[in-house]
């Protein structure tokens, strides 16, 4: 995967400020270009989105990403019913010292519905906690509603999102398994 090491990357004609990474080992770019894509796809269809991360710790190791990829199927049938016709997420697997993997997740939904991710979080927690996968985290500042227009606050949750694209904790997994996903929400043009 080609890497992204520091300074400014361009992606979607944009110039965005890349934060230090994690042991200074870079960011990997094809998750920064997915980050990127569906900030920009979802703000092409809603004139603000909301933003938010949230943590997946496993109980136990698995070979592959089945666990994520159902959780995410199941969430995003949930979402439906709750008004959220389209999801945006992207979602990074690592593995560093612990026994079992771990994934960052970032969520993108029409602010429109929602502007404060307390119920959706709490769905998450509920929906992770349920099928016993393991534990869900929430980071402080875990959210941002994004105006579409606004470059500042979209400077800010690249950057912070950013995080999920470092190089370092990543690789820990079965050949063939990938290290992240995102949803593939296409633009309005």
């Amino acid at each position: 995967m080609k890497r992204a090491v520091k300074g400014v990357v361009v992606i979607n004609s944009k110039r965005l400020v890349l934060p230090c990474s994690k042991q200074g080992k870079g960011h990997y770019l094809p998750i920064l270009e997915a980050i990127v894509g569906q900030m920009d796809a979802m703000l092409s269809h809603h004139g603000k989105v909301l933003i938010f991360r949230q943590d997946l710790h496993l109980h136990a190791a698995t070979r592959d990403n089945a666990v994520m990829s159902g959780f995410i199927h199941l969430l995003r049938a949930r979402l439906d019913r709750r008004g959220f016709k389209r999801v945006g997420f992207v979602w990074c697997r690592e593995q560093d010292r612990a026994d079992a993997q771990h994934y960052h997740c970032a969520f993108i939904v029409n602010a429109n519905v929602s502007r404060h991710p307390h119920r959706l979080i709490e769905l998450i927690e509920e929906l992770w906690e349920l099928y016993e996968r393991g534990t869900a985290y929430t980071p402080k500042r875990c959210y941002e509603v994004v105006r579409r227009g606004d470059q500042a606050a979209y400077e800010r949750q690249f950057k912070r999102l950013s995080y999920l694209a470092k190089v370092a904790t990543k690789g820990q997994r079965a050949k063939g398994v990938n290290d992240y996903s995102a949803s593939r929400v296409k633009g309005r043009r």
